[in-house]
């Protein structure tokens, strides 16, 4: 059976100029198949994206982002923040994937 966990995240970007690239890139962004949603909001400069855990994990998502011509804001805990969001991302895939536990009278299968 195949389900999806979807997981809605904000990044701030970074850049200078109109807001076309950005628009342009998020229509890209939405015929990937891992990612469900897209929105940007101009008042803080940051887009919405809701995705996939299975699919993707947060690094693979700001490589897209990166590969696409996306600049996010690298600010004061930057780095730790993503490692964060990978381990979320990665804890709930091994839990979705993982196998039914034992019952209380039968020795776990491996």
């Amino acid at each position: 059976m195949t389900h999806s966990i979807f997981v809605k995240r904000k990044i701030a970007l970074s850049f200078i100029g109109s807001n076309e690239p950005i628009k342009k890139n998020m229509s890209l962004l939405r015929d990937n198949p891992a990612i469900n949603k897209v929105s940007y909001n101009s008042s803080d400069k940051s887009i919405s994206i809701e995705y996939d855990q299975l699919l993707i994990n947060y690094t693979g998502l700001l490589a897209i982002l990166s590969d696409l011509g996306v600049s996010f804001k690298k600010r004061f805990g930057f780095k730790l923040c993503s490692n964060w969001y990978d381990y979320l991302d990665t804890t709930a895939r091994e839990n979705a994937l993982a196998p039914p536990p034992a019952c209380c009278n039968k020795t776990p299968k491996r």
